[in-house]
């Protein structure tokens, strides 16, 4: 048996295995938490990033499409929005299409 320095808390204790690395369950599941924590917040950042890129493409699909209509971005997103609508008030329609017109 070797006398070894834990990993985690930097003891001295006897290894019982040849591969073991902490003097204790408590350290070994203190650094195994750790590792756990530091892979959930690299992939949730990476998501983050990843959503943001999406809302980004979107945006500037919709603008592009906008442009192409002659209008801007929030008129056309109220174009969609209006259309999307199963039945709108005739009237706010009609306002709509006077202002774009």
């Amino acid at each position: 048996m070797k006398t070894l320095i834990c990993e985690q808390c930097g003891n001295t204790y006897i290894a019982t295995r040849a591969s073991q690395k902490y003097c204790s369950d408590e350290c070994r599941l203190i650094v195994i938490k750790e590792r756990g924590r530091l892979y959930n917040d690299k992939h949730r950042q990476k998501e983050k990033i990843d959503e943001q890129k999406k809302a980004k493409d979107a945006i500037g699909y919709i603008n592009e499409k906008a442009r192409e209509s002659g209008m801007s971005y929030g008129q056309y997103r109220a174009k969609l929005m209006l259309k999307n609508m199963p039945k709108i008030n005739t009237e706010l329609a009609n306002e709509l299409k006077v202002k774009n017109v």
